[in-house]
């Protein structure tokens, strides 16, 4: 019986899929990813849509050879996810941990998310507590919220005097300032911190506040549980101009076709999804 071997330099499943990742060979799916000098960046619906519910709603959204905007990830930080989803690896750091931790929350990846809070819970200190007590907040990690809160409670001084206590959520002050067995000379430490943080809040609000990013998606939904109709609307909101809305939605032909199940009981049920970026340190 004779052997043949022809030349192949992927011979697994994870090779194969790297070499889709580094070559981008037959994508078929495209995004722009960015607020600000946005990238483009090609992949594979098939690949993507399996790794994340939410880009598999935006991807069918789109249509055929979709093209998707992403503004509220960075290109670097959604170039990460995508090494993620196709070679199963993904290079956590400092630099990255938060927001690869926030994407992953936001996209539905929760094997990402594992692997940033791990990195996370194993390098905490007081400049980034924080933001590490940010993300419990929103989460179910016992380890990791044990975690801030004993490095709170014990190293308080610092964790207030560092830049980052300005930068925190209010939520997040809140949570600490509730706290019992703080490392405090007394309350009034609290009292100035809760100061300086207040009038960081104020100067920060008063020179992001001119405009406000907005994402919106509107679904109209089917009553079979089909796929909805929907469609994106990315502007800015400011004082000279706070009216937004969709002149067209849906053909009325398409909307009363029996065939699409747009209305049940003479009613018609939508969704919308908004996405609005905050001023900085609210």
């Amino acid at each position: 019986m004779t052997a043949f071997v022809w030349p192949s330099p992927h011979k697994d499943s994870k090779s194969r899929l790297k070499h889709l990742f580094e070559t981008k060979v037959l994508s078929d799916c495209s995004f722009m990813v960015g607020k600000i000098n946005a990238q483009l960046v090609l992949g594979h619906r098939v690949i993507i849509s399996a790794a994340s519910p939410v880009l598999e709603d935006k991807l069918k959204a789109a249509g055929t050879n979709p093209k998707v905007t992403l503004t509220d990830v960075d290109p670097e930080i959604f170039q990460l996810m995508l090494k993620d989803i196709y070679t199963d690896s993904v290079d956590v750091n400092s630099e990255t941990a938060f927001d690869l931790a926030t994407a992953a929350m936001a996209y539905q990846m929760p094997h990402l998310l594992n692997a940033c809070l791990e990195y996370i819970t194993a390098n905490l200190t007081t400049k980034n507590v924080l933001q590490a007590y940010g993300l419990v907040l929103h989460l179910n990690d016992i380890e990791l919220k044990k975690k801030c809160e004993e490095l709170i409670k014990t190293k308080t001084k610092e964790v207030l005097a560092d830049s980052s206590f300005e930068e925190a959520c209010l939520d997040v002050v809140v949570a600490v300032f509730s706290l019992e067995s703080l490392d405090v000379e007394s309350e009034l430490d609290l009292l100035n911190a809760a100061d300086r943080y207040a009038k960081h809040i104020t100067k920060c609000t008063n020179v992001n506040s001119e405009t406000l990013d907005i994402q919106t998606e509107f679904k109209l939904l089917r009553a079979d549980k089909g796929q909805p109709f929907s469609k994106l609307m990315h502007y800015e909101f400011s004082k000279e101009s706070s009216d937004r809305g969709i002149a067209e939605f849906i053909e009325i032909s398409k909307l009363l076709d029996p065939n699409n199940h747009y209305i049940e009981d003479g009613a018609v049920t939508f969704q919308c999804h908004i996405k609005a970026d905050k001023p900085q340190g609210l």
